[in-house]
């Protein structure tokens, strides 16, 4: 076949087999290198792959894949977007290839920056101030004559990069008034206010910067919480904060976990000459020393009654010691001194937990997170016994939250979890996504459970939507017979063939097919035990 339409349409097999790329070659070659924006060599990747699709579909027309081919190349050729570019920029610039990302934030012009999206403009010209102030030259002279707002930021960024706060305030001071639609201005005086210790300033601008939904929230929340803690508001830190869990990165929750435990370190402030007396105390527990602690502790205490920190010690002592109910009354007394205190409360509900409790340590564990939602073994704690209860929903809601507070957050243990709650949940589409993520990544044999899962996931749906049954159906026989090359004699997998093929039809894998059904004897019989 193959032959006879290359006779047909003209075609040399020889020669096309000989040099690997289409007679179009030339042109392709003229394209490509008259092409500025070409990032990769485009020739010998297309004479190969339409080579591959003429030895596959050798009757179609050589015109169509090669017309496919010129639309891809051009598309190729295109020049990259702003966002792309910084992009790029930003990647060199962690590589501390900083000459390199300067040359490519140069490429970009901004004739047109008004049409582009506010946070890749605001970007660029942070950049282009950055490697500015980073060569000891003046900002370019085709981004200092931008309409305003654009040229004075990017002049009032100069300036802060440079170390010169004064210049760079006077100038977003008229750029941050109250009438302004775009809040960046804003946002970057009232970080160069928060730097000065101006609190009172700082937090105004940064407040209405807030309201804007064009800028990223988390980074403005963060700054808030500093101005807060600056300004003594400790009760607003933790609200401010709150939201993170749910939408702010690793780095950003470490920095949002490290201002909580500021406000709450600077909320227990402590006699001076304590601070060595405890350290002492600290340095027996770490030692795994805790009577030894607790005799260091009493003669503490016998000065400083009323410190909540003492009796949180005392009680984590009394708990190493495995006197777990006089830990519940230190523990306790922790909460009277200063009520709300997240450590002690999460202690609290790991007591009740492991005592079975379930009532009293859900009830600790919610007050703990409402008092600081950055304790991920509360999470933890709390999604355990929501799983308990049957209570799934709520179980995939807070192990979704402990994973997004782990450094690691696709750890392969902690999405096989979260893909089993989901199904118990009834969000089999989260489920079968979560699944297919781990099948993608392990491969089918590390995968096993996962494939089970969903063949599992699409027999629920097959009876859920009836309209595609046949299709669920069909999808859940393919992810068992891959799921049989894998571990032939599984219980699981074989409970899922019976509901597939039905009992007693093709229930059987293939693997126990092939074994002898006949001539055998019981496995009662013991007559051939000493032939």
């Amino acid at each position: 076949m193959p032959e006879r339409n290359s006779r047909e349409n003209g075609r040399d097999p020889v020669d096309f087999h000989r040099f690997g790329i289409l007679p179009y070659h030339k042109i392709l070659l003229f394209v490509t290198f008259g092409c500025r924006n070409c990032k990769v060599s485009f020739t010998p990747p297309a004479g190969f792959l339409l080579q591959r699709i003429y030895m596959k579909r050798p009757n179609i027309p050589l015109q169509i894949p090669f017309f496919l081919m010129i639309l891809g190349l051009f598309a190729a050729c295109q020049a990259p977007s702003p966002r792309e570019t910084l992009r790029a920029a930003r990647d060199l610039w962690t590589q501390n290839k900083e000459k390199e990302a300067c040359e490519r934030v140069g490429q970009l012009s901004g004739d047109r920056i008004a049409s582009w999206q506010r946070a890749t403009a605001w970007e660029w010209l942070r950049f282009s101030a950055m490697c500015a102030a980073k060569s000891g030259l003046p900002l370019p002279a085709s981004v200092a004559r931008l309409p305003s707002p654009f040229g004075p930021y990017a002049q009032a960024m100069t300036y802060f990069h440079d170390q010169r706060t004064e210049p760079a305030r006077r100038i977003l001071e008229p750029l941050a008034a109250p009438g302004q639609a775009d809040r960046e201005p804003a946002y970057r005086l009232g970080l160069i206010l928060l730097l000065e210790e101006q609190f009172e300033k700082a937090l105004v601008h940064l407040q209405s910067a807030l309201q804007d939904s064009q800028l990223r929230t988390e980074s403005v929340r963060l700054a808030l919480a500093r101005c807060y803690i600056g300004l003594g508001r400790l009760d607003a830190v933790v609200p401010t904060l709150k939201p993170l869990v749910e939408t702010g990165s690793v780095a950003e929750i470490s920095s949002a976990r490290a201002l909580v435990d500021m406000a709450r370190a600077w909320n227990r402030r402590l006699p001076p000459e304590l601070v060595p007396d405890l350290t002492k105390v600290r340095t027996m527990l770490k030692a795994e020393e805790p009577a030894a602690a607790l005799d260091e502790l009493e003669k503490i205490m016998q000065k400083y009654v009323n410190i909540a920190l003492l009796h949180y010690l005392r009680g984590v002592i009394h708990l190493r010691l495995g006197n777990r109910p006089d830990a519940v009354v230190e523990l306790e007394n922790t909460l009277r001194l200063e009520p709300g205190d997240p450590e002690a409360l999460l202690l609290l509900g790991n007591i009740y937990f492991h005592a079975q409790r379930e009532r009293e340590a859900r009830a600790f564990l919610e007050r703990a997170l409402e008092a600081n939602p950055f304790l991920t073994h509360a999470w933890r704690l709390l999604r355990d016994i929501h799983a308990k209860n049957q209570a799934y929903t709520l179980a995939v809601d807070a192990h979704y939250r402990h994973m997004r507070l782990l450094k690691k957050r696709d750890a392969t243990a902690d999405l096989l979890t979260l893909a089993q709650l989901q199904e118990s949940a009834g969000l089999f589409e989260e489920a079968l996504t979560t699944h297919r993520t781990l099948v993608s990544r392990l491969g089918d044999e590390e995968a096993f459970t996962s494939l089970l899962g969903l063949a599992r996931l699409h027999l629920s749906l097959a009876q859920n939507h009836l309209g595609q049954a046949l299709v669920h159906r069909k999808k859940a026989r393919a992810y068992l017979e891959r799921a049989e090359k894998i571990r032939a004699t599984d219980a699981e997998l074989a409970r899922l063939r019976e509901i597939v093929f039905g009992p007693g039809h093709g229930a059987k894998t293939k693997f126990e097919k092939k074994l002898r059904s006949t001539g055998g004897r019981p496995a009662t019989d013991e007559s051939n035990l000493f032939e």
